[in-house]
C-alpha cells in the first residue's frame, strides 16, 4: 500500500516531518518498507512539440528532430518510432539527471553530444527513463492540451514536493488499505480532527433511480450488499493531472477520468468499486437494466478486462445481466461493458463481497487484482454506500453529466454494529501500571469506536465501527489502548513469586543429563513423530491399548504413538537409504496408551543399535 505526504494531510492536520512521520507510523504497527521522496519532481523536464521528424544521415534506425521546448528550436537524434511531427513530448534539457533507477547510485546527467556524428541537445524520454508506471514502447505521447514549454512537473500536477510511504499492511487491519484509514490513526495520535470530503445530495430530481436499474442479489451470503448508481450525459476523457498525479504515486496507471475515480476512491477509502457503461447491460422484460449478482455455472466462460478468457467453476460468484457475465464480482470488470471513448451513461457499483468467496476466485482463476486483494482481507460493509456517493461526486466533477436521484442499496442498514465491554482495572492488570479510566475511553473514541453504555467508573461498553473487523473481544481494546498509550511507556515488570527449583525445573535438568549421558556414550538423538500410523502402533504394541484420533489428517497420522520404537525404525530406514548403516540412536519422548479407557502419558528412553559388530 502506497499513500503520499500531501494526501494524508488532506483528511488530518499535523507537522511532523517526513521522517518524524515514518516513526510514528512504525510505532503504530505499520510496517514502513521504503519511502521515496519526490523532490520537486523532474526538474528540466519540459514539454516539447516536435516540429519536424528526419531520417538520420548514418544510422537507418535513429531520427533527426527538430523540436520546440517553449524557449526555442533545438535539434535532438531519437531512437524512437512511435511518434511524429506534431506530437507533444518530454523533453530533458542538457545539464538535467535522469531518475535514479533500482540498483543505480549515481544520476545519468544529460550532455550535449554527438550521435552518430550529429549532435543532440537532449533528450525525449519513454516514460520508463522518467519513471513513470505507463507501459509504453517507445516515446510518452502527451496530451494535445498540453502547453508548449511548461515543466512536465506541472503538467503531471506534481509541481510541488511530496513523499511516498510503501506500507506492508498486516492481514488483520483491511482498514490499513486505504488512506483514510492511515489518516485516522494519526488523528488519533494528534487529536486533530478527521477532515472527509462533503457529501451533498446532488441527484438530478427529475430522474428517479428505480426507472433506470433493477439489481436482483440471488447469493445474499457471498454479496450481503450491493449499491448502484446511474450518472448519465457523462464525456469519457482523460483526467485532470492531479488525478493522474495522485494514481501515479500510488503505483498505478491513469486509464480515463471514469475509471481513475473508481480507483482514486478504492485508495482512498479502501472500498473497491466498479464502473459498467450503462447502454451495455441488457435489459429485463420491463425495458431497464437489471443486475444479477449470481454463482456462475460451472465451465461458464467469460473475458475480462485484461482480454483473457476464463473459464468460471460453481464457486466464483459473477455480476450479470438477464442475458450475461459482465464481472467476476470483486475481481476484474468484463470486456462486454467496459467503460470506453463511446460511453455516455455510467454504472456505479459499490458492493460488500464474502472475504471466502473472493478467495475461492482468485485463486481458481490465478488472478489477483487490487480489488480481490482488499476483498479478501475483509471489507467494510458500511462504507459501500459512502464510495459509492464519493465516486459519483468525483465523476461528475472530471466527467461531467447527470446524477439519478437516489440509490438502489440491497442493505441500507447493515447489522447494528458489535458492542464490546472494557473493564478497565483489567487493561491494569494487563498493562502492570494504570492509565486512568477516562484516558482509556478517549483513546479508543479517537479510533472511532462510540459510547455503548458506561457502567460505572469500572466498565465501559463500545459500538465497533464497521471498518474495525478486527476488534472482537476485550483484550483487543487493550491492545489499542497499548498502541496508542506507547509499547516503549510501559515498564518492564519481571514476574512475582519467590525465587527456587520448582518441579519442571527439576525434571527439565533430568532428562537435560540424560541426554548430555546418550551423547556422550555416541548416540545420536533422534526425534520422532508424535502422531503415527496405526499399522505402525500396531507392531510394537497390543491394539486395545492404542489412543485413536477423532478428526485424523490421513492415515499416516490417525493414532498417538504407544512406543518410540516406530520413530527409531524410520529414523534406521531413511539412513540405510542413503547408505548411512551405523548410526546409533536413541530418542526421549512422550509415549500414550489407553489402560482401562483412561489415557495415560509417559516419558520413555529407547536405544537402538545397529552395524557391525565390533570384534
Amino acid at each position: 500500500m502506497k499513500v503520499t505526504l500531501n494526501w494524508l494531510k488532506q483528511y488530518v492536520d499535523f507537522n511532523w516531518s517526513p521522517e518524524e512521520l515514518t516513526e510514528r507510523l512504525t510505532m503504530l504497527g505499520l510496517e514502513v518498507e521504503g519511502v521515496q521522496k519526490i523532490s520537486g519532481a523532474f526538474e528540466g523536464v519540459v514539454v516539447a512539440q516536435v516540429i519536424t521528424r528526419d531520417k538520420h544521415p548514418n544510422a537507418d534506425k535513429l531520427s533527426l528532430c527538430r523540436v520546440n521546448d517553449g524557449r526555442g528550436e533545438r535539434e535532438i537524434v531519437c531512437g524512437a518510432d512511435n511518434f511524429k511531427a506534431g506530437d507533444k513530448v518530454p523533453l530533458i534539457l542538457p545539464g538535467a539527471s535522469l531518475p535514479l533507477k533500482p540498483g543505480e547510485t549515481a544520476p545519468f546527467t544529460i550532455k550535449v553530444g554527438k550521435i552518430r556524428g550529429v549532435e543532440s541537445h537532449g533528450m525525449m524520454c519513454s516514460p520508463q527513463e522518467l519513471g513513470l508506471p505507463d507501459a509504453v514502447d517507445g516515446l510518452l505521447i502527451l496530451r494535445e492540451d498540453a502547453k508548449v514549454g511548461q515543466s512536465f512537473a506541472e503538467y503531471l500536477g506534481r509541481a510541488t514536493g511530496d513523499v511516498v510511504y510503501d506500507l506492508e499492511i498486516t492481514p488483520n487491519r483491511p482498514d490499513w488499505n486505504s488512506v483514510i484509514g492511515i489518516a485516522r490513526e494519526i488523528t488519533a495520535l494528534t487529536g486533530n480532527p478527521l477532515h472527509l470530503p462533503a457529501l451533498p445530495e446532488i441527484g438530478h430530481q427529475l430522474l428517479a433511480i428505480n426507472d433506470f436499474i433493477a439489481v436482483r442479489v440471488e447469493d445474499a451470503e457471498l454479496c450481503p450488499r450491493y449499491t448502484a448508481r446511474v450518472i448519465r450525459g457523462v464525456k469519457v476523457g482523460p483526467s485532470p493531472d492531479w488525478l493522474r498525479a495522485a494514481l501515479e504515486k500510488s503505483g498505478l496507471r491513469s486509464i480515463n477520468n471514469v475509471v481513475d475515480v473508481t480507483n482514486y476512491v478504492m485508495l482512498e477509502c479502501g472500498q473497491p468499486l466498479h464502473a459498467f457503461d450503462y447502454h451495455l447491460v441488457a435489459k429485463s422484460a420491463d425495458g431497464k437494466p437489471t443486475i444479477v449478482v449470481r454463482r456462475a455455472v460451472a465451465g461458464e466462460k467469460f473475458k475480462t478486462l485484461d482480454n483473457q478468457e476464463r473459464v468460471l467453476t460453481g464457486e466464483s460468484l459473477l455480476i450479470a445481466d438477464v442475458e450475461k457475465g459482465i464481472a467476476l464480482a470483486g475481481v476484474m470488470g468484463g470486456q462486454n461493458t467496459e467503460i470506453n471513448d463511446r460511453t455516455v451513461d455510467v454504472l456505479i457499483e459499490s458492493a460488500y463481497f464474502a472475504p471466502a468467496g473472493i478467495r475461492r476466485t482468485s485463486k481458481a482463476l490465478g488472478l489477483r487484482t487490487d480489488s480481490s486483494y482488499r476483498f479478501e482481507r475483509g471489507g467494510d460493509i458500511g462504507v459501500c454506500d459512502w464510495a459509492n456517493r464519493r465516486a459519483a461526486q468525483l465523476i461528475l466533477e472530471t466527467a461531467g453529466g447527470q446524477l439519478v436521484e437516489g440509490v438502489v442499496d440491497t442493505c441500507p442498514q447493515p447489522s447494528e454494529p458489535k458492542v464490546i465491554s472494557l473493564r478497565h482495572e483489567k487493561t491494569t492488570a494487563l498493562l502492570g501500571m494504570e492509565i486512568p479510566a477516562q484516558r482509556q475511553i478517549e483513546m479508543l473514541q479517537s479510533l472511532g469506536l462510540a459510547i455503548a453504555e458506561n457502567q460505572g467508573a469500572a466498565i465501559t461498553s463500545f459500538r465497533i465501527p464497521t471498518f474495525r473487523v478486527d476488534l472482537k473481544r476485550e483484550v483487543d481494546l487493550i491492545e489499542e489502548i497499548t498502541r496508542l498509550y506507547g509499547v516503549d511507556k510501559i515498564p518492564s515488570t519481571p514476574p512475582r513469586g519467590a525465587a527456587g527449583t520448582h518441579a519442571f525445573d527439576a525434571v527439565h535438568d533430568q532428562l537435560a543429563e540424560a541426554r548430555r549421558i546418550l551423547a556422550g556414550l555416541g548416540l545420536n538423538e533422534a526425534q520422532g513423530q508424535t502422531l503415527i500410523a496405526e499399522s505402525a502402533a500396531k507392531f510394537s504394541v497390543a491394539s486395545e491399548v492404542v489412543v485413536p484420533l477423532a478428526n485424523p489428517l490421513s492415515s499416516d497420522m490417525n493414532v498417538l504413538r504407544p512406543s518410540l520404537l516406530p520413530g527409531l525404525l524410520d529414523a534406521f530406514q531413511h539412513n540405510f537409504s542413503r547408505k548411512n548403516g551405523d548410526v546409533p540412536l536413541f530418542e526421549l519422548g512422550r509415549v500414550f496408551t489407553l489402560i482401562n479407557g483412561q489415557l495415560k502419558e509417559e516419558r520413555r528412553i529407547a536405544i537402538a543399535l545397529t552395524g557391525r559388530r565390533a570384534a
